[in-house]
């Protein structure tokens, strides 16, 4: 009997100190947010632990932006105008001659001055005489000749010059010499031109060779 009393105490000191041990051993866990330090200990802080920097954005490489050169308009060239024809320059029209005529000079030779001339009323109303020297040949070689035709009208006189003739032929042909066109005399008035040649021909000596007629 006592035995039994002392084992069922032995039992309940046995629970008694299993509890105990299991409430310290629960004591001594810190809880959550609970501080598990021995009271009056110092508690050196851990240093803090260097935080590495963020690391600074890099930037975002951008793929480089395709550009096309801006393609050429070609230029449009309008077509050239086309350019007018030169209009040619209106030929006049000679008046109508109020009297005409012809005369020339006799030489006994091949060589003779003709003068074709009229008369006609100008555009300013004044009457005009037109005197119009050729020289009749044959074969002929002469030079220009400085003021050596005149054509004279009472006491009235004009020259002109005479160009170079280099003729060589068996037809005989009428070389233009001089052109005169002058104040018109009254009609019947006598018209002489005269033509220093100052050579010879066919043989015989020339100096001066004259023609005479009524003009007017």
């Amino acid at each position: 009997m006592k035995r039994s009393i002392y084992s069922l105490f032995l039992v309940l000191l046995l629970v008694i100190i299993v509890c105990a041990a299991g409430y310290f051993i629960l004591r001594g866990t810190p809880s959550d947010g609970g501080d598990s330090r021995t009271p009056g200990a110092v508690v050196t802080p851990a240093p803090p632990r260097d935080t590495p920097a963020p690391d600074a954005p890099q930037p975002t490489a951008e793929a480089p932006i395709e550009t096309r050169a801006p393609l050429e308009t070609p230029e449009v060239t309008a077509p050239p105008e086309p350019t007018a024809p030169p209009t040619p320059a209106p030929t006049p029209t000679p008046a109508p001659a109020d009297a005409e005529g012809s005369f020339r000079s006799d030489t006994g030779m091949a060589l003779n001055l003709k003068v074709d001339w009229k008369t006609y009323k100008a555009a300013d109303g004044t009457r005009k005489l037109q005197a119009d020297v050729s020289i009749l040949s044959y074969s002929i070689f002469t030079s220009a000749q400085y003021r050596s035709i005149t054509l004279k009208l009472g006491d009235k006189s004009w020259s002109a010059d005479c160009a170079g003739i280099s003729y060589d032929g068996k037809d005989q042909i009428a070389t233009p010499a001089a052109s005169f066109t002058v104040d018109a005399p009254a009609p019947g008035t006598t018209a002489t031109v005269s033509w220093y040649y100052g050579g010879s021909y066919s043989g015989k000596d020339l100096d001066t060779i004259t023609a005479s007629g009524t003009v007017g």
